[in-house]
C-alpha cells in the first residue's frame, strides 16, 4: 500500500475547505499562511488588503477560516495553521500568477503590522511579535540575512543565559525549543543560510538528549568554545570550535544593526546602580523642517527638507533630580550661582534675583520637575559629564533633531495636528501649570513616546541662531525662493523596516522627479504598493512631489559662529503659538531664566535593543513601551494578564472602553434642580469611559477571584440572596446568576471602588469611578440639551430603559441606541456611582472660584508688555519679539472632582424605574457609600 504523505492529507483538507466555502476563502487562507500566529484583527487586515481586487471575500470568511479544521486555537484570540497545511498553502500562493510578488507584498505589510502591534500593546508577547517579524523578513530576499543573524543571535543568547554547570534545569529549554521550531517553520525560506539550519539542528539534538545537554552546558560561558554562525559569535555546541581569546572583548550573539522604530532605553552609569536619563532611539530619515508660506513666523521659513542620521533624544527634559546628581558628583556650580543669579517671574514682571538658580527658581520644584535657570554652558557641562559617566556621546540636540523629534511624523502645528484646543492634553503652557513648571511626563506623549516637547520649559539647542534664508545655516543653503509645499515628499528607499517610525523616518525622501508616478490632479499616484498601505499623514494612494525643491540638508547643525543660541518648545508661561513644533527663538548663551532648561541628544552605537537580543556590556536598560495612543472615540479593551492575589486565573479582556478627547462643556441645567445650578464651564483632559455600565459577567470574575464584594443578591446572609434569602425583589427584576449581560446592581460605592482597584492591578492601567464632570461630559456627547437626543422626552425611549418602557426590570446593556460618542445606557437602566463626594452648593463654589480667577486674570493682563521688556533686557531684536501672549482665554474649572469630604457620594443617570426627568444629563442625586439597591450600578473611567 502506498503511504499517504502528510502533504497529501493537508492538500485534501484545503480542497475540502475550498469546496465548502469557495475559492475566495482559499485565497484568504493563502495569505493567512504567511504569519505564524493569526488573530481576528490580522485576518481582517489581510482580507481587506489582498482580496479586494479578485472578487473579494465576505467578512464572514475570517471566522470561517479561523474556526475551520485548518486552524487550531493556541491562546486567547490566537490561532495557528497546522504546519503541513501552511506549507501547502504557501506553495499554492507561490505557484499562482504573480504569487511571488504578492508574497513579498504581504511580507512587507506584515512587517508594518508587527510594528503596529508593538506600538499598540497587542495581545502577542514580545517573543511572538519577534517571531512574526522574522517570518515576514524571511520572505524578503534582502532581509533574510538579517533574520538569519538575529535568530542565530537569539539561539546564542539563550545558551549564554544559562549559568555554567546549571544543568538541564537551568537551561532555557523552552526558549531554545521555540527557536528551533521557528527555524524549522522557516526552513524553506532560509535555505540559503545552512549555517543557521545546522546550528538549530544541533540544538534540537541536544534537547532530545538530556545527558548530552547537561554536559554541553558545563562548557558554556565566556571561556567556553565559541564559533561564528552567520557572522555571529555563539557558543560552540559540537566541540569542534576553539575557545575565545582570554582578552577578547567581543561579545557573543551581537547583531550590529540599529532598531527601525522609536526604542526607549537608558544607558548605565559607571559605578552606579541607577541608570542614566530615559532616552528614545529614533531612526533617521527626511522631514520637512519649518513652516510653509502663510504659517508661522518669518524665521521659520522657507520650509525645507532635512535628512538626519539616526540618533537618540531625551524622553523628557533633564530633571532637577538628574541635574542634582551631576552637581553632587562633579561639584559643578552653575552660571547663576557664580554670577548674578537668574531672571524670575514675580507675577507682574521679570526681575533678576541674585539668589535665583536651579536650586531656587522662586517656585516649588521636586526632583521630577524639569531643571530651569540653566545657561547653555551649564547644559553643555552636564552633557560632557554624562558622556564620561556612560562612555557614550551625549550633547544638546540640534534644532533639526529637536523638531523631528517634536513632530513625530506630524506636519501640523503641533505633534498631534493643528488644533490648539488639544494642546492642553500634551503641554503645560499659557499659565495653566500655575506659577511654575510641573513634573515631566504629566501630559500625553507624542507618537514616538516623547513628553513635554510642547511647553513646561524652553529647551536649549546646540545650534547658533540664524534665519533659514541666511547663507549656510548648517549644511546645504536654503534658498528663500524655493517653494517646499506641505507633504512635498515621494516614497524612495527601503521602507519595510522603517515604516513604523513615522512618515518622516526613512520611507519618505524628497526627490525632484519620479518617473514611476502618474499625475492625478494636484497629486501623483505612486506605483509602490507600500505607499498605499502605510498609515500616517502621507498614507493613501497619493504622495505629492515638487520639482522645484532643493536637495535635503544633511544633518544640519547651524552656522559656525553667532551671538545667540537656539531655543525650542515653549514653557509653562508661553501662549500656544510659542509652543508650535516649528517655532524658533534665540537667547544669549549666558541667559538664565526660570523657564529655560534643556533636553539630551545622543549619537553613537546602541548596543542593545529589543529585536536583536544583543548584549554588549554595558547594556542599556530597555524601558516599557510608551503608553498606547488612541483615536478619538476609539473602542478598546485592556487584557487581564495576571492572576489575582489568591491565584485564580483572570483570563480575558477588561470591559470595553471608549476614548474621549478632552474638551470644554457647560455643566449643569439652568431649568433643573437648585443643585444643578449655576451652569458653569468645565474643562477636562482626555480620558476613557466604559462603553456600558459594568455587567454582572464582568463583575463576577472579580467576586470569584477575591470571594469578596458580592452584590447584595448573592451576599451570604442577605435577605435578598437569590437562593437563600426571603425577599425575591432582585429576582423579580430579571436578575439571576446566568444573566451575565445585565448591569451589575446591588453594589455599594465601596464595592465598585474595590472592583476598580482589582481591575487596575490586573491590567496595569488606572481604573476608577468617573468624576461627575466626566460622567456628564460623556453623557452629553457634545450636546447642550436635557438628554443626549434633545429636549423632548419623547426621544428618550430610543436611548434609555426607564419607567415608560422598562416593564419594571433591568435590561441587557447596549439594548438601546448609543449617544453620539458610542456610549450606551447613559440614560436609564441603572444609576451609576461617581467618584465625587456630594455637596448641594458645589456648583456655586466652582462658579465663585471662576469669577475670582477671571478678575485676577483681567487685572494681570500686562504680560505682553512685560515680555517685550524682558526681550529688550536680554538684547533680543525687534524681529524676534514675538513672545506675545494672546488675549485671555475663557476660564473654566479644570477637571473638578468634587468636595474634599462629605457624607454622600454622587449618583448619575437614572434607572429602569425612574421618570424621564430623573434621567436627564444634568440630574444629580446622592447616596451613602454603603448603600445598595436594585437600580444602582456603576461605570468605569480609565486614565489615558
Amino acid at each position: 500500500m502506498t503511504a499517504v504523505l502528510p502533504a497529501d492529507l493537508a492538500a485534501a483538507r484545503i480542497a475540502r475547505f475550498a469546496r465548502r466555502f469557495g475559492e475566495p476563502h482559499r485565497r484568504l487562507a493563502w495569505f493567512a499562511a504567511l504569519p505564524l500566529i493569526l488573530t481576528p484583527e490580522l485576518v481582517n487586515y489581510l482580507r481587506v488588503h489582498f482580496l479586494s481586487d479578485c472578487g473579494g471575500a465576505p467578512w464572514i470568511s475570517e471566522a470561517d477560516l479561523l474556526l475551520s479544521d485548518l486552524c487550531r486555537p493556541i491562546g486567547y484570540e490566537q490561532f495557528a495553521l497546522d504546519q503541513d497545511v501552511r506549507a501547502v498553502l504557501i506553495a499554492e500562493l507561490a505557484a499562482a500568477p504573480d504569487g511571488a510578488a504578492r508574497m513579498r507584498e504581504a511580507a512587507r505589510l506584515l512587517l508594518r503590522y508587527c510594528r503596529h502591534l508593538g506600538r499598540g500593546g497587542a495581545g502577542l508577547s514580545p517573543a511572538e511579535l519577534q517571531a512574526e517579524q522574522w517570518s515576514a523578513m524571511a520572505y524578503l530576499e534582502k532581509h533574510r540575512g538579517t533574520a538569519a543573524r538575529e535568530i542565530t543571535a537569539a539561539l546564542g543568547q539563550a545558551w549564554t543565559a544559562a549559568a555554567p554547570g546549571a544543568g538541564v534545569g537551568g537551561c532555557p529549554a523552552a526558549e531554545l525549543a521555540r527557536l528551533v521550531r521557528l527555524t524549522e517553520a522557516l526552513r524553506e525560506n532560509l535555505a540559503a543560510h545552512p549555517q543557521l539550519l545546522d546550528y538549530a539542528a544541533e540544538v534540537a539534538r541536544l534537547l532530545r538528549d538530556p545527558a548530552a545537554l547537561a554536559q554541553r552546558l558545563t562548557l558554556v560561558g565566556p571561556a567556553g568554545a565559541m564559533r561564528r554562525v552567520e557572522g555571529v559569535l555563539v557558543p560552540d555546541l559540537s566541540g569542534a570550535g576553539t575557545p575565545a581569546p582570554p582578552d577578547s572583548t567581543e561579545s557573543p550573539a551581537v547583531v550590529e544593526e540599529p532598531p527601525t522604530a522609536p526604542t526607549p532605553f537608558r544607558d548605565p552609569i559607571a559605578g552606579s546602580t541607577e541608570p542614566g536619563p530615559a532616552m528614545v532611539w529614533l531612526p533617521g530619515g527626511i522631514f520637512r523642517m519649518g513652516s510653509p508660506e502663510g504659517v508661522g513666523r518669518d524665521n521659520e521659513r522657507p520650509a525645507h527638507p532635512v535628512r538626519l542620521s539616526h540618533y537618540a533624544i531625551g524622553r523628557y527634559p533633564v530633571t532637577v533630580g538628574e541635574f542634582g546628581r551631576f552637581v553632587e558628583s562633579s561639584g559643578y556650580r552653575t552660571e547663576a550661582e557664580t554670577g548674578e543669579g537668574a531672571y524670575v517671574w514675580d507675577k507682574t514682571e521679570w526681575v533678576k534675583r541674585k539668589d535665583a538658580s536651579w536650586r531656587n527658581p522662586y517656585f516649588k520644584q521636586a526632583d521630577d520637575h524639569p531643571v530651569v535657570c540653566i545657561s547653555w554652558k551649564d547644559a553643555k557641562a552636564y552633557c560632557e559629564w554624562l558622556g564620561e559617566a556612560t562612555g557614550q556621546r551625549y550633547g544638546l540636540p540640534t534644532e533639526a533633531q529637536w523638531e523631528l523629534a517634536c513632530r513625530a511624523g506630524s506636519e501640523g502645528l503641533y505633534c498631534f495636528g493643528d488644533d490648539a484646543g488639544q494642546l492642553g492634553d500634551y503641554a503645560w503652557y499659557g499659565g495653566r501649570a500655575g506659577d511654575g513648571t510641573r513634573p515631566v511626563g504629566g501630559k500625553r506623549a507624542n507618537a514616538w513616546g516623547l513628553h513635554d516637547l510642547h511647553g513646561n520649559c524652553w529647551e536649549w539647542c546646540a545650534d547658533w541662531y540664524a534665519g533659514y534664508d541666511e547663507p549656510n545655516p548648517g549644511g546645504s543653503a536654503v534658498s528663500a525662493g524655493s517653494a517646499v509645499r506641505v507633504g512635498s515628499a515621494a516614497r524612495t528607499g527601503d521602507p519595510e523596516l522603517n515604516a513604523a517610525a513615522g512618515p518622516h523616518s526613512g520611507p519618505y525622501a524628497v526627490t525632484a522627479t519620479d518617473t514611476a508616478q502618474q499625475r492625478v490632479g494636484s497629486a501623483t499616484r505612486t506605483s509602490d504598493p507600500e505607499v498605499n498601505a502605510t498609515p500616517g499623514p502621507h498614507s493613501g494612494p497619493y504622495a505629492v512631489t515638487d520639482t522645484a525643491q532643493p536637495p535635503p540638508s544633511e544633518n544640519p547643525s547651524g552656522p559656525a559662529t553667532g551671538s545667540y543660541r537656539v531655543m525650542r518648545g515653549g514653557a509653562w508661561i508661553s501662549p500656544a503659538d510659542l509652543c508650535r513644533a516649528a517655532y524658533r527663538f534665540r537667547f544669549a548663551p549666558s541667559n538664565r531664566l526660570d523657564f529655560l532648561g534643556f533636553r539630551l541628544s545622543r549619537t553613537g552605537p546602541l548596543s542593545s535593543y529589543p529585536f536583536t537580543l544583543g548584549a554588549a556590556p554595558p547594556a542599556p536598560i530597555i524601558e516599557p513601551p510608551a503608553p498606547r495612543r488612541f483615536a478619538p472615540y476609539e473602542v478598546f479593551r485592556d487584557h487581564l494578564n495576571s492572576a489575582d492575589p489568591v491565584g485564580a486565573a483572570a483570563a480575558g479582556d477588561a470591559p470595553a472602553m471608549v476614548y474621549l478627547p478632552g474638551g470644554v462643556f457647560q455643566m449643569g441645567d439652568a431649568q433643573g434642580d437648585t443643585d444643578e445650578q449655576p451652569v458653569h464651564p468645565v474643562e477636562l483632559p482626555a480620558f476613557a469611559l466604559g462603553r456600558t455600565p459594568v455587567t454582572w459577567g464582568e463583575y463576577r470574575r472579580f467576586c470569584e477571584a477575591s470571594d469578596t464584594h458580592w452584590p447584595e443578591w448573592l451576599e451570604t446572609g442577605s435577605e435578598y440572596h437569590l437562593e437563600t434569602g426571603k425577599n425575591d425583589f432582585y429576582a423579580n427584576r430579571g436578575i439571576s446568576r446566568e444573566a451575565l449581560d445585565l448591569p451589575v446592581v446591588g453594589v455599594s460605592w465601596e464595592d465598585a471602588s474595590a472592583y476598580c482597584a482589582w481591575l487596575s492591578a490586573q491590567t496595569g492601567e488606572r481604573y476608577a469611578l468617573p468624576t461627575e464632570a466626566q460622567w456628564e461630559y460623556a453623557c452629553r456627547a457634545g450636546t447642550a440639551t436635557r438628554w443626549c437626543c434633545g429636549d423632548d422626552p419623547a426621544c428618550l425611549s430610543d436611548y434609555a430603559w426607564f419607567s415608560d418602557n422598562a416593564d419594571s426590570r433591568l435590561h441587557p446593556v447596549g439594548g438601546r441606541r448609543a449617544n453620539n460618542w458610542g456610549l450606551y445606557d447613559m440614560h436609564g437602566n441603572c444609576w451609576e456611582w461617581c467618584a465625587d463626594w456630594y455637596a448641594k452648593d458645589y456648583y456655586q463654589q466652582l462658579a465663585t472660584a471662576l469669577a475670582a480667577s477671571a478678575t485676577a486674570q483681567r487685572s494681570g493682563q500686562q504680560r505682553p508688555s512685560t515680555w517685550r521688556r524682558i526681550a529688550g533686557a536680554l538684547g533680543i531684536g525687534r524681529r524676534d519679539t514675538a513672545l506675545s501672549v494672546s488675549t485671555a482665554q475663557p476660564l473654566a474649572s479644570r477637571a473638578p472632582s468634587g468636595p474634599d469630604a462629605g457624607s454622600f457620594r454622587v449618583m448619575r443617570g437614572g434607572a429602569w424605574r425612574d421618570a424621564a426627568g430623573d434621567c436627564r444629563a444634568a440630574c444629580r442625586v446622592r447616596g451613602a457609600p454603603s448603600g445598595r439597591n436594585s437600580g444602582l450600578g456603576f461605570r468605569l473611567s480609565r486614565t489615558v
